[in-house]
């Protein structure tokens, strides 16, 4: 099948389903150990539920006569630096295919170089510290002047200060939403949004359009994780999504730092925490290069 063509039908199936989870068993089960064997039958058949089934029969038939219509979406969105990544793409990140429930699509905006450069993870609260805001823009401009590509979630607070940081110093920062990349989310994060994707890339598995749910951020991590060589927590709550992608980067064998904070205040448990497991402490830059 020609390589825009294979895109275009998995495009016209996100758009279709809108269901990111479901994809991704569809994705895997038509293309992994038996290569190009039909979802309905054999023994893959028994692997979905009748549901789900129903939604993938209607899925294609909506697509079935369409195709040439989200040929010219792929197109389209080529001409704007937008490009949807199917897993057997050689631009997919490497790191992504080492880790449990990979994407089966990825919707990149920008510099899809970055995906495959050097990258350091930086994430932690939204509801952040002065101290925790100066401390993420510290390390995200040192290592963003040593090359690194700074990763993170486009969240306000520890998120929002390392990107803007990389940003400050004319380095590379890729951001990783929990929503499609048409949608501007968080909203007084918008123009952050916007020169992230002019300057940098922004990326996710989400249909371009989808609005953000409360289940997509933890998903969103295993992302940032999973393209992150390495990942430094500035601020946790013991309850912050942070800390699901420290758990998910040392599950993918990745080094995790944490910043040390003060035991009075709960924005610091999570990182004290993970220091206490085993965490490497960060305390300056030299300690985490």
């Amino acid at each position: 099948m020609d390589p825009i063509i294979n895109i275009a039908y998995w495009y016209g199936l996100s758009e279709s389903l809108k269901n990111p989870r479901l994809l991704r068993k569809l994705y895997f089960l038509e293309y992994t150990n038996e290569l190009g064997k039909q979802i309905m039958g054999g023994t893959r058949k028994r692997e979905l539920n009748r549901n789900e089934i129903a939604q993938i029969q209607k899925a294609k038939k909506d697509i079935k006569g369409d195709l040439k219509r989200w040929v010219e979406e792929i197109k389209k969105m080529l001409r704007k630096e937008i490009y949807v990544l199917t897993y057997r793409d050689k631009r997919y990140p490497i790191g992504l295919k080492n880790i449990d429930d990979p994407p089966a699509l990825l919707y990149a905006r920008g510099n899809i170089a970055l995906l495959n450069q050097k990258t350091f993870g930086i994430v932690g609260s939204r509801r952040c510290t002065t101290y925790g805001r100066c401390v993420a823009n510290r390390f995200a401009r040192a290592l963003a002047n040593q090359g690194e590509t700074i990763v993170s979630g486009l969240a306000y607070g520890i998120d929002a200060a390392a990107h803007q940081a990389a940003l400050t110093v004319g380095g590379e920062t890729i951001a990783v939403l929990g929503n499609g990349i048409y949608h501007e989310y968080p909203k007084e994060n918008a123009e952050l949004q916007q020169c992230i994707g002019e300057k940098g890339l922004l990326l996710s598995e989400y249909p371009l359009y989808h609005t953000p749910k409360a289940y997509q951020f933890p998903e969103r991590n295993r992302i940032i994780s999973g393209i992150s060589d390495r990942i430094l927590v500035v601020e946790a709550t013991v309850k912050s999504g942070s800390l699901i992608t420290a758990q998910f980067a040392l599950e993918q064998g990745k080094d995790v730092y944490a910043v040390p904070g003060d035991i009075n205040r709960s924005t610091s448990a999570g990182c004290n925490r993970l220091i206490r497991d085993g965490a490497f402490v960060a305390l300056s830059l030299e300690e985490i290069l």
